[in-house]
């Protein structure tokens, strides 16, 4: 018969043969931009401008040329955006080309016979291309007729980007090293529009395959991490009733609050600072973890480790040295997290107010206070 946890170890065992890394963000996603039109059409129309200082000449209006079936060289090229509400526009002397560009928004309240009248009103002489550039062709579907009679065509990025990879060789010596990475991260960033998520076929048919064992286990982790912040906010109250006076002292900077970090699942804390000279902090955190609890005693501002060392060793608290913090060791605590929260308190309390005495004896001049 199989233990109740036996269906989360196998779960858990073939979720770490996959590879469920999600892609690299791009400079693009982290700043937030890809969900805004008028971002990606401004990107666009760098690129598409001969004249600017990427130095990658007609590479990229020459792709879209290439997709156009515009053979010609362009001369007196210029590159607009949101002329009249159309997004970009490249004129040149001989061609005009008017670029929608849809990102995620249908294109159902577009006036597109609006933009040829005024492209055509104002260029009279050149010859002129409408396109729509999306991602997601089907955001013209709804309007592909009308569009098709006032000479619209859809293309695609994918189509643009595969276009720009076929020549770019031929440009790249003379580019702008920091304008080519740009170029590369746009590139990346509509490309991962394209796929929908950062995630793999094989992590997305993991999650939909296994969706309700997965959710039974979430359930019982955030359970988990409630009983954990339980037991803290038990403590904070039990060291109000047993040392009333103790979060009340006014050697205490901080009194009392409750801490944890997403990182780690399973650990939840209850801490207090403790004032020393010159404005320094020292922070005691009484932590839960699934084997118990434990006390770490931190330099708030990170400059004071030695000092705080000395002092550790002076009020006879022994300890383990990490890199910016004391882990207290040989402490009567409960080594499960259903011990006696009373004892968990008294330890605390003790801990607290040696740190409170030694904060009033330190000398001031082995404290650095906080910068100003």
């Amino acid at each position: 018969m199989n233990k109740p946890l036996d269906k989360y170890e196998q779960l858990l065992r073939e979720f770490e043969k996959r590879s469920h890394a999600p892609s690299d963000r791009t400079f693009l996603e982290l700043g937030g931009f890809p969900h805004y039109e008028r971002v990606i059409s401004s990107f666009l129309a760098f690129f598409l401008d001969p004249n600017a200082e990427h130095k990658m000449g007609t590479m990229v209006l020459r792709a879209m040329q290439n997709l156009l079936d515009i053979p010609e060289t362009l001369s007196d090229v210029l590159v607009e955006t949101e002329y009249a509400n159309i997004d970009i526009l490249v004129s040149s002397t001989s061609h005009v080309i008017a670029i929608e560009n849809k990102i995620y928004h249908h294109a159902e309240a577009n006036p597109f016979a609006s933009y040829v009248d005024t492209v055509r009103a104002r260029f009279r002489d050149q010859r002129s291309r409408f396109i729509v550039l999306t991602p997601f062709p089907a955001v013209t579907h709804s309007r592909r007729e009308e569009l098709a009679v006032l000479g619209y065509v859809t293309l695609t990025y994918d189509a643009l980007f595969a276009e720009i990879r076929a020549i770019m060789g031929s440009y790249a010596g003379g580019a702008s090293n920091r304008h080519w990475l740009l170029l590369l991260d746009f590139i990346k960033t509509i490309e991962n529009m394209t796929m929908g998520s950062n995630f793999d076929r094989a992590s997305l048919d993991f999650f939909k395959n296994n969706a309700t064992t997965l959710s039974d286990l979430l359930q019982k982790i955030a359970a988990f991490r409630a009983e954990l912040r339980a037991k803290v906010s038990a403590l904070h109250e039990l060291l109000k009733a047993q040392h009333p006076r103790l979060l009340n002292d006014e050697r205490l900077a901080g009194r009392g609050a409750l801490y944890r970090e997403n990182k780690d699942l399973f650990f939840d804390t209850f801490y207090v600072d403790v004032a020393f000279p010159n404005g320094a902090r020292v922070g005691c955190d009484i932590i839960v973890r699934i084997n118990g609890w434990e006390i770490r005693v931190i330099p708030r501002d990170g400059r004071n480790f030695q000092a705080l060392k000395d002092l550790l060793i002076r009020a006879g608290l022994s300890f383990e040295e990490a890199t910016d913090r004391f882990l207290l060791t040989n402490l009567p605590l409960p080594h499960e997290i259903n011990g006696d929260l009373g004892e968990v308190a008294d330890v605390a309390a003790s801990v607290i107010e040696k740190l409170m005495n030694e904060a009033a004896a330190a000398n001031p001049s082995s404290w650095s206070g906080r910068a100003m």
